[in-house]
């Protein structure tokens, strides 16, 4: 779960950083221009991860919204998640569960946006490692340091995010399609527990 919700926060990251009070300077900033000026991103993503029987494909759609909003859909499981500032969802069909976030998880889940936002740049860095290529590490007390490795595309998209959490297995998320248009405001954020699913708070 642990690589799957850090991936979910790269994304995230992404969104954030739009919105740094004081302005950044490297590969990302033409994307993190139009996210900022439209105030919503859609596209499609390839997740992909290393299972016992190989490689494993899901893919799915995501919308950003800065400065915090993240929602995210796999095509093939019906799996769905929001995160947000005040809480999340995470829909899980196979279980049928919906895990429902509180603000205190949510704003753990918030650091590597607090991070990008410029909160707490002693425990945040990001290399361009060339034009097209971006490395965000996070050192956590104690522990390896997390890191995502970002490639952009020809028109300085992010076309693919590798997480490589330091306690995980590592994941690789395909990037393609941005569509950016006005942002839609929380309601698009938020999950309802459908009829038949057992609601789980983690607070």
């Amino acid at each position: 779960m642990r690589a799957r919700a850090f991936a979910l926060l790269a994304l995230a990251a992404l969104a954030a950083s739009a919105h740094a009070d004081s302005p950044a300077t490297g590969a990302l900033d033409p994307f993190f221009a139009r996210l900022k000026s439209s105030g919503r991103a859609e596209l499609h993503i390839v997740r992909e991860t290393r299972g016992p029987h190989g490689a494993v494909s899901e893919p799915g759609r995501v919308a950003l919204e800065p400065p915090d909003r993240v929602r995210l859909e796999f095509t093939r499981t019906g799996e769905r998640v929001t995160l947000r500032n005040d809480g999340g969802e995470w829909l899980q069909p196979e279980l049928k569960q919906c895990v429902h976030l509180g603000p205190e998880r949510a704003r753990a889940a918030l650091e590597w946006w607090d991070l990008l936002l410029g909160r707490d740049r002693a425990a945040f860095q990001q290399h361009a490692l060339e034009k097209s290529r971006v490395l965000l590490v996070h050192a956590q007390p104690d522990l390896p340091p997390d890191s995502v490795w970002v490639a952009l595309d020809g028109a300085s998209l992010p076309a693919r995010i590798d997480v490589r959490p330091a306690d995980a297995e590592r994941e690789s998320y395909k990037l393609s399609g941005w569509k950016f248009a006005h942002a839609r405001g929380r309601a698009d954020f938020v999950l309802a527990t459908p009829a038949g699913y057992e609601s789980v708070d983690l607070k």
